[in-house]
């Protein structure tokens, strides 16, 4: 378990404790959150903000929501309303690493066409022929009769 992960058990069980939520949580859970919580950080509920407003990692917003919807909350139009959120922060999360790859693939195109302009610079030029002022009239002519 990571540091975020233990910090997140951390702050989930003071926000519980806080709204007295506890004995909704199963046990076992309760119990493996304390034994993986990182006891070297301190987070303590601001009584002057509002639940949305405290300083939380996202960690924490994330398992505290979850263990809201599968144990604290009671109202089934509540908990369908949460999972239509959820649903659709999952839709605009992929949305965004779709973009990502979209990204990387124009830059990855990018890098190919740069290497052939540099293969490209790197050809042979065939010399060009120098033709006389005379030369290049018999040729107008010549075309311009062949018309």
């Amino acid at each position: 378990m990571n540091l975020a992960q233990k910090r997140a058990n951390k702050e989930v069980l003071e926000l519980l404790n806080h709204f007295h939520l506890s004995d909704k949580i199963p046990v076992t859970i309760l119990k493996n959150m304390q034994e993986n919580q990182d006891n070297n950080w301190s987070f303590t509920y601001d009584e002057n903000c509002d639940l949305e407003d405290q300083k939380i990692q996202r960690e924490t917003a994330v398992l505290f929501s979850t263990l809201y919807i599968m144990y604290i909350c009671e109202d089934e139009k509540e908990k369908e309303e949460l999972k239509q959120i959820y649903k659709e922060n999952e839709q605009k999360f992929n949305q965004n690493n779709d973009f990502e790859s979209f990204i990387k693939s124009i830059q990855n195109k990018e890098d190919e066409v740069a290497e052939v302009n540099e293969q490209m610079t790197n050809l042979p030029m065939a010399k060009e022929e120098k033709h006389s002022l005379f030369e290049k009239i018999k040729k107008w002519l010549i075309g311009f009769i062949k018309k």
